[in-house]
C-alpha cells in the first residue's frame, strides 16, 4: 500500500504501509499542504484537527539527525513522559494477557508533565510552557484483530518532534514484540491525534536537509499566492528570509534574542552550511557562553538504536522521583529541566 490521505466529515486520514511511510506523508501534507486543507493557519504553524494515521507495519527507518535532533532530547522526552515502573506493569500485563489470540486492550498512560514559567531575558514578565498539558497521553496495545499499537496524543510537531513521538512508539512496540512473541514488522499502528501541527522555524529541519526539497524551498519567495496555495511553505519561507537577514546583518549568536530561533539558526548553520560557516556569528551578550558558540554536527543516531535504558539506570534507581514499589503505577515526572533550548541542543 502506498501512502494515502484524505478528509472524510471533518477527519484527516493517513494510510502507510509503514512507520516511515506515514511519518513522510503527514509532513509533506502539512508542509506542502493548500490552505483550504488546514485547520488554522497562524503566523508560526499551521494545524490540522481530527487527525487519524494509520500504518500497516511499524517498520521505522529514521535518524534523528536528519531533523536535527539528539540523542540528549530523546533521553530528555523519555524521562518526561515515561514511567519505568508503569512500563513494566504495561510490558508484564501484555506477556500475560495478550499473548497470540487473546482479546483486550492494555494502556499505558504517560506522564503529566507539568507547566512551566520562566522569566523572559529582559525581565518584563514570563513565558509559560505546556500551557495546555501532556502532549503523548497514552500508548496502548491489542493482539486482535492484529497486533497494533496504538499512540493517543493531544497534539504534535510533524517535520520535527513528532518523529520522537512515532520513536516512543516503536520502541514501546519492540519492547511488546518481546515479550509476546511476534516480530515488530508485524504489528500496526494508530494514531488518534487531537492537533497535527508544523511549525514555521521548528520544523525547517524537514524541508532544508534533504536536498531536493532544500533547493525547491529556498528558491520560493513568500507571496499571498504561496500562502493560499502552501501555508506551510508561506510561513516557513518568511522565518527562513529572518534567518538570511540576521547573516547578512552579521548578527551573532549571542546577540539573539529568542533560545529556540537561535537554536535553529546555529543548526541551519553547521548542518546546511557546514561547522566553519558559523565563526563569524560566534559572540554576543548572552550570559551562557555555550549560547554564544557556534554548534558541532550532529551524529548519525538510528531509531533502531534508541532503547529505554536510561529509564533503568542505577542512577535513576537511586532517584527518589519514582517509586520503585511492585505495585506502584503512579504517573512521575522524572525529568529535571532547567532550559528547555539547552536541553534542545
Amino acid at each position: 500500500m502506498t501512502a494515502e490521505y484524505q478528509i472524510w466529515n471533518g477527519v484527516h486520514q493517513y494510510w502507510g504501509s509503514t512507520l516511515s511511510e506515514l511519518h513522510g506523508a503527514m509532513c509533506h501534507s502539512l508542509a506542502y499542504g493548500p490552505k483550504d486543507e488546514m485547520d488554522m493557519v497562524t503566523s508560526v504553524d499551521v494545524q490540522k484537527h481530527n487527525v487519524i494515521g494509520v500504518a500497516d507495519s511499524m517498520e521505522w527507518d529514521f535518524d534523528l539527525r536528519d531533523l536535527w535532533l539528539t540523542k540528549a532530547r530523546w533521553t530528555t522526552m523519555i524521562r518526561q513522559y515515561i514511567n519505568p515502573v508503569a512500563l513494566e506493569a504495561w510490558l508484564n500485563a501484555c506477556e500475560k494477557k495478550l499473548v497470540g489470540r487473546k482479546r483486550g486492550v492494555s494502556v499505558m498512560r504517560t506522564n503529566e508533565v507539568q507547566q512551566r514559567s520562566t522569566a523572559t531575558r529582559d525581565g518584563s514578565g514570563t513565558r509559560v510552557w505546556r500551557t495546555w498539558g501532556s502532549c503523548m497521553l497514552a500508548i496502548g496495545y491489542r493482539a486482535l484483530p492484529e497486533p497494533q499499537i496504538t499512540l493517543h496524543s493531544r497534539t504534535s510537531y510533524l517535520g520535527y518532534i513528532g518523529a520522537l513521538d512515532l520513536s516512543v512508539a516503536y520502541v514501546c512496540a519492540k519492547r511488546v514484540a518481546e515479550r509476546v512473541g511476534v516480530k515488530v514488522e508485524d504489528i500496526g499502528f494508530t494514531w488518534h491525534l487531537e492537533a497535527a501541527q508544523f511549525h514555521a522555524f521548528k520544523s525547517l529541519a524537514y524541508l532544508l536537509d534533504n536536498g531536493n526539497r532544500r533547493e525547491e524551498f529556498l528558491a520560493l519567495e513568500p507571496s499571498p499566492e504561496l500562502r493560499q496555495n502552501s501555508p506551510g511553505l508561506h510561513i516557513s519561507r518568511k522565518w527562513m528570509q529572518s534567518f538570511e537577514d540576521e547573516d547578512a546583518e552579521g548578527k551573532t549568536y549571542g546577540d539573539m534574542n529568542f533560545g529556540q530561533t537561535r537554536r535553529i539558526r546555529k543548526r541551519y548553520h553547521t548542518e546546511i552550511l557546514g561547522y566553519d560557516y558559523g565563526e563569524p556569528y560566534e559572540g554576543g551578550d548572552h550570559r551562557s557562553a555555550s549560547q554564544n558558540k557556534r554548534f558541532k554536527p550532529l551524529p548519525s543516531v538510528k531509531a533502531s538504536s534508541l532503547t529505554f535504558d536510561n529509564l533503568f539506570s542505577s542512577q535513576a534507581r537511586r532517584s527518589n522521583r519514582v517509586d520503585w514499589s511492585e505495585d506502584n503505577v503512579v504517573k512521575v515526572d522524572t525529568t529535571n529541566e532547567k532550559d528547555d533550548d539547552e536541553l534542545a541542543e
